[in-house]
């Protein structure tokens, strides 16, 4: 169902499982864009993506109204399988505490149907207080479709009082907050879901320059700029902190230039601005110290100096 929204995969899940059947008149009546029911057409596509990836069969072997497999049970999971699967679970318990609790609920009848055979999962995801998920469902529900569907979208942003004109690649949550990130004039930036309004589907359709997606993925973070070339930062990481570094990438583009004899470490590595930098590195401080470039090393002072 990879053509599929998130929320449109939890919507028809729930249509089968609080229904004795589903046909194409179910669907366009569950789902509605621009306040008008799906088209037939956009129905029986969504009931093919269901047939092609769920155990349904057809209620009288005739008719086209359909139902889950009667007796239908996820297969129990093995040792070997356990392990993953219980990280999942994990991850799916994030994502019930920062939706709404009619999404909340829908996950919870995913994850039951999705791991009954696994026993309490011995993981689980920390993550800050979110922001209201109601403030920015509406946006979402509308962007995930973009996403799926390749779309572009039109916006205003509050932020700045800009209008753009995106191409959706993804929808980011990081540190509580929603953004969308989204290509623009060639490049890909982000903004925060809560500030956008008058969010509007456009007919054209894009397609997704996944080296640069994948490029920003692989960094992790939300301020990186693709439309700059990343600086080369080296700076010594002190003995206490420093087997961390051994032990995983934790840095874009992450290279150990020199281990020293008491345990400390010279490494180096890329940022792209100011602040994807301060996010990398202050949650070393203060077991760090900065080799270049110089104006790294100014702008960490100047924050010292500002909060001391």
């Amino acid at each position: 169902m990879n053509d599929m929204s998130v929320t449109s995969a939890f919507r028809l899940l729930s249509l089968f499982t609080n229904n004795k059947w589903v046909d194409y008149r179910t669907i366009m009546d569950a789902f509605e864009e621009d306040d008008k029911p799906v088209s037939r057409e956009t129905a029986y596509r969504y009931l093919r993506r269901i047939w092609e990836n769920l155990p349904v069969e057809s209620v009288d072997g005739r008719s086209k109204r359909y139902r889950l497999r009667s007796g239908y049970r996820v297969p129990e999971v093995s040792s070997g399988d356990e392990k993953g699967l219980a990280f999942v679970a994990a991850l799916l318990d994030l994502a019930k505490r920062n939706l709404d609790v009619e999404h909340a609920e829908q996950i919870e009848e995913l994850k039951q149907k999705m791991f009954s055979g696994l026993h309490y999962s011995s993981y689980a995801v920390l993550a800050g207080e979110s922001e209201d998920y109601k403030k920015v469902a509406k946006n979402i529900t509308l962007l995930e479709r973009c996403i799926a569907e390749r779309r572009a979208v039109t916006i205003d942003y509050a932020r700045n009082g800009k209008s753009y004109k995106l191409y959706p690649y993804k929808i980011l949550f990081d540190n509580g907050l929603w953004y969308l990130l989204a290509e623009n004039e060639s490049r890909l930036k982000t903004f925060r879901i809560d500030s956008i309004v008058n969010a509007k589907s456009a007919r054209k359709h894009f397609e997704v320059n996944y080296k640069k997606l994948d490029a920003f993925l692989n960094r992790g973070n939300i301020w990186q700029r693709d439309e700059f070339k990343p600086d080369k930062i080296t700076m010594l990481f002190n003995e206490e902190i420093a087997h961390h570094f051994n032990d995983r990438q934790i840095l874009p583009a992450q290279r150990i230039v020199k281990a020293h004899k008491d345990g400390s470490l010279e490494i180096e590595f890329e940022a792209t601005n100011e602040i994807e930098f301060k996010l990398l590195v202050m949650p070393w401080f203060p077991e760090f110290t900065i080799i270049s470039p110089k104006k790294y090393k100014d702008y960490i002072d100047k924050l010292i100096k500002d909060y001391a």
